[in-house]
């Protein structure tokens, strides 16, 4: 079971006790960029479940990367830009969050543009 991120908190607790409410089998939960929280009637079990499910992710994660760079040598098209950085105009990067563009170059940036250009990893 997946629960989407909600800032740590009520809410966060709230939201992962409905879920878990409507999947009262589940063995486990991630809950996005908290981390992974596994159910057993023991303190083993419960390690060795998520032990289990930290090697069935790093597996997935192997293979994607195998599939990724199997791709790019057949010379397929690259993923989309990542965090809004815009693909059709390489001078400038998007930051995250605003909607302002920043010049990459700082001699290209105004004098009144304090803001620092977002990195985007491809």
């Amino acid at each position: 079971m997946i629960v989407p991120y909600v800032m740590p908190g009520f809410r966060l607790a709230k939201l992962a006790a409905e879920m878990f409410e409507g999947m009262p089998a589940a063995n486990g939960m991630v809950l996005l960029k908290h981390g992974l929280f596994t159910f057993a009637s023991d303190a083993r079990e419960s390690y060795e479940r998520t032990i289990e499910y930290v090697d069935r992710a790093e597996a997935f994660l192997r293979k994607r990367a195998r599939s990724k760079a199997a791709s790019r040598r057949r010379g397929a098209a690259p993923p989309p830009p990542q965090r809004g950085c815009l693909e059709s105009d390489r001078s400038c990067a998007a930051s995250w969050r605003r909607a302002e563009r920043v010049p990459i170059d700082p001699s290209a940036a105004s004098s009144s543009s304090t803001a620092l250009p977002t990195i985007c990893w491809r």
